[in-house]
């Protein structure tokens, strides 16, 4: 009987004294599999940030970039994104500040914006594979050692 309650006191002890824990793991494809899935790669900084027009939750913010290497996509020096929901503090997070370098792997979906449907390059910041480019030299580096052996099949040199 003692035992008894003395494990039901440890339990209501550990039960009452626990926190609420959230677990972060994103997924970590390798360079060349980010690459293949995205419609879009590219090494910007942020120029500015406007709320989204009223739409179904899905976007928040249009995204504007000063483009400074492109690997993938539509060409121009400046791009304009989706920003899809943010939800600070979770895995991944990617804060955009106006000035910072991004490298941003993006993806085109369909969006519904008041009822009508369009096609979008979007950013899904939490647990996307989008970093601040300060911490992601090395995987700069090899975009580019992928792009320089991708584009030598795509357009080999001429034969002597």
């Amino acid at each position: 009987m003692l035992s008894t309650r003395r494990t039901l006191l440890s339990l209501t002890i550990i039960l009452l004294a626990s926190h609420e824990a959230f677990s972060c793991s994103c997924a970590d494809p390798s360079v060349r599999e980010k690459f293949r899935a995205a419609d879009l790669v590219f090494l910007g900084r942020v120029v500015e940030v406007k709320r989204a027009p009223d739409n179904a939750g899905e976007i928040f913010d249009h995204v504007t970039f000063d483009v400074e290497k492109r690997w993938k996509g539509p060409r121009g020096p400046r791009l304009t994104l989706a920003w899809g929901f943010d939800n600070p503090g979770m895995c991944n997070d990617l804060p955009l500040t106006p000035g910072e370098r991004y490298l941003i792997y993006s993806s085109r979906e369909t969006i519904d914006y008041r009822g009508r449907r369009r096609s979008e390059l979007t950013i899904r910041p939490d647990c996307g594979p989008h970093y601040l480019a300060q911490h992601r030299e090395a995987e700069i580096r090899k975009l580019d050692r992928l792009w320089f052996r991708i584009s030598a099949r795509l357009y080999p040199f001429p034969k002597p």
